[in-house]
């Protein structure tokens, strides 16, 4: 109200030039009344800031200049504009005036604490942290932190970050990047020293902590960096814990974290080359009680002692990336260690043998076997993402039986190996996208590349009885050969009610010079999408 009472007092025609009668004026228009909402204004100003935005200094800038120019949205605009910090830079140059000592101040100037107060999520880079903003142990730099990032470049500077966690932490991300040709060196073990000292604190200050990252690039199997995963035990509020393996080479490792009572997501990597054989895991028979999902990242060894020594548990996803080259065997025992741990209550599965980043050449290790599809009908699939599928082996009939096998399936991701430039008869066409149209009627998500060659789909599309009522489907058909846009988009339309999009990979087939493959995806897109086709 006192907003717009001060713009009636500027303008004290409005009520005659408007012809507004005296109850109007005495309401605020709807951009006022957002603006005296201070939540409402705050989910405005804080979308300039989110990491989606494509230009992160704008969205700032903008932010600095409402601050600057608006007393009403000021407070709120300042506050937004330090919520966030992708460094500690901001602060840094708060500190130019400061006197520079060996130890830090009692207490920070009033104007730097103000902005610091304001900050609740923050990336900082060990080593770059100046003496006067190094926090005391009474004396926090950011004392309303929710969020807090940890980097340790290769030999950085190792600064002791415990200062820094606060009792109103709920996420802590801690990266860690070692030399691997240097693995007992004593920088590690200085490294190793600080995270535990962190952890230590955590466990006696952060009882709302929700979620912990540890990864620790080429690090080594120190007993002390294994002493880590133990004291996590401690941390019963945890939902999310996400680590390498090195963090988990401890007998105790497994047991510790199979007791957090709430933890329902788990994720477990390793990115350096030279694995050991095992890690030295003890078995645990019960746990993970709340479980949700379960993300396995590394070579087969780590991926298999595991699931080996993880109890049976009811998690409802688990994805599963292979970093090393497979073969069909080892691809197998993979699903069926996940079908002995997590077979009765899965729904939602991915497969990547190998992952993306592991890739350097596709013509060097073996695709995804569809053998494997006889374990996967047996389980009870909503979601399924599968990576590096040979294209030339999915059939129409597979297309039946998996439609068969899961009714309730709302996405299917058959992601293709690459291109296949002269489709074999055997290859699955439109008809397996028909069979899971007729079985699958919660079907909205779907990538698979097959043959839509020909001209005579729209005759036969005459032949599917009922069109499916259900979602708007999202359909992906990769670098699918088209050469009738028009019957395609007949058959397609007569299968699936609506299109939420449609999508080719179009990069791909200009790097294997098809560019008659893209006028005909563009030909079907503008079809698939236009309001006037029926």
């Amino acid at each position: 109200m006192f907003v717009w009472n001060t713009v009636a007092a500027l303008d004290p025609h409005a009520a005659v030039q408007y012809s507004m009668p005296p109850s109007e004026l005495e309401r605020p228009p709807a951009c006022f009344r957002v603006l005296a909402c201070d939540e409402l204004l705050r989910n405005i100003l804080s979308y300039l800031t989110e990491p989606k935005v494509d230009d992160l200094d704008a969205g700032r800038a903008t932010l600095a200049s409402l601050a600057t120019v608006c007393k009403v949205v000021s407070p709120l605009a300042i506050s937004t504009l330090w919520e966030r910090l992708e460094h500690i830079q901001p602060l840094i140059s708060l500190c130019d005036s400061l006197p520079v000592t060996d130890a830090p101040p009692i207490s920070l100037p009033p104007r730097l604490q103000a902005y610091a107060s304001h900050v609740r999520a923050i990336e900082i880079d060990s080593g770059t942290i100046p003496t006067p903003l190094i926090p005391g142990p009474n004396a926090p730099v950011f004392d309303n932190l929710r969020r807090l990032h940890w980097v340790v470049p290769h030999k950085a500077q190792i600064q002791a970050f415990a200062g820094f966690i606060v009792p109103t932490l709920t996420e802590l991300r801690v990266d860690i990047t070692s030399d691997p040709s240097a693995a007992g060196d004593c920088w590690n073990v200085e490294v190793a020293a600080s995270l535990l000292d962190a952890l230590d604190v955590v466990i006696r200050r952060c009882t709302s902590l929700t979620a912990l990252e540890l990864i620790w690039v080429d690090g080594p199997f120190l007993p002390a960096a294994s002493a880590i995963a133990e004291s996590l035990s401690s941390l019963r509020s945890l939902r999310t814990v996400s680590v390498t393996a090195n963090i988990l080479a401890s007998p105790k490792a497994l047991y510790a974290l199979s007791q957090l009572p709430y933890l329902r997501h788990f994720e477990v990597s390793h990115f350096a080359d030279v694995y050991p054989e095992r890690l030295g895991l003890a078995a645990v028979n019960n746990g993970f009680d709340a479980l949700q999902t379960l993300s396995l990242a590394g070579p087969h060894p780590l991926i298999h002692e595991l699931l080996d020594h993880m109890p049976t548990c009811t998690a409802h996803h688990c994805a599963v990336s292979l970093r090393e080259r497979s073969t069909k065997r080892l691809q197998e025992r993979v699903v069926e260690d996940i079908a002995r741990r997590l077979g009765a209550s899965l729904d939602s599965l991915s497969l990547s043998f190998p992952s993306d980043v592991y890739i350097s050449d596709l013509q060097t290790f073996l695709p995804l076997s569809v053998d494997l599809f006889s374990t996967l009908r047996m389980f009870n699939l909503v979601d399924v993402r599968l990576a590096w599928v040979d294209a030339h082996k999915v059939t129409d009939e597979l297309c039946r039986d998996l439609a068969r096998s899961w009714p309730c399936l709302r996405v299917l991701h058959l992601r293709p190996v690459a291109m296949v430039q002269a489709p074999p008869a055997s290859m699955a066409t439109l008809r397996g996208l028909r069979h899971f149209a007729e079985s699958c009627l919660n079907l909205s998500d779907i990538v698979i590349q097959v043959n839509a060659s020909g001209e005579h789909w729209a005759a036969e599309a005459q032949t599917i009885s009922t069109r499916r009522l259900s979602k708007t489907l999202s359909l992906d058909l990769t670098t699918s050969l088209v050469t009738s846009p028009e019957s395609v988009a007949v058959y397609l339309r007569r299968c699936f009610q609506s299109f939420l999009s449609v999508r080719f990979s179009r990069t791909e087939a200009r790097i294997c010079g098809q560019g008659a493959r893209i006028s005909a995806w563009d030909q079907l897109c503008g079809i698939l999408m236009s309001d006037e086709f029926s």
